[in-house]
């Protein structure tokens, strides 16, 4: 993957925060990070195991996190955090093809927005973006949220 980027485009990219806290109208300060608060590459889950999720919060004043890593859409109170993974536009793991994605304030909303999957597949294979055809048949196909979640929770790390 890094191949396909220029030294600009990394550079850029290494020039993103880990985390970025937010004031969201009626939830406070809300964490936005890709895996957990503690790395990119943990998997966080609507399963996440409460100590696990005590682990990752420890030391975190925000009391909403929102997470990305695996994809799936959920709103989770536990641990004392309200945990929550607005999905995905382009990789949706729910079973359905669609954007999943979330309105923030006052409160939270999920959301799941159809789009035009042929004009995006045919988009994506015009692209020269690599692995392309298991992308695609991701978004076609998208798997289950059962293997999905089975498999965040074996594996917690994803590397």
């Amino acid at each position: 993957m890094q191949a396909h980027h220029t030294p600009e485009m990394r550079d850029f990219l290494a020039g993103f925060e880990e985390y970025v806290v937010a004031d969201v109208d009626g939830l406070g300060p809300v964490r936005f990070c890709h895996g957990s608060p503690r790395t990119d590459e943990e998997c966080v889950t609507p399963e996440t195991p409460e100590a696990r999720v005590r682990e990752f919060s420890a030391g975190v004043a925000e009391r909403v996190i929102v997470t990305a890593h695996v994809h799936i859409q959920f709103d989770r109170e536990v641990a004392g955090i309200r945990s929550v993974n607005a999905g995905s536009v382009g990789l949706p793991y729910e079973g359905r093809p669609g954007a999943y994605w979330a309105l923030l304030g006052p409160g939270i909303e999920l959301r799941r927005t159809e789009y035009d999957l042929e004009e995006t597949v045919a988009l994506y294979r015009a692209s020269s973006q690599p692995n392309v055809e298991q992308i695609v048949e991701m978004m076609v196909e998208p798997p289950e949220p059962r293997e999905v979640i089975d498999h965040a929770e074996k594996v917690i790390f994803a590397g």
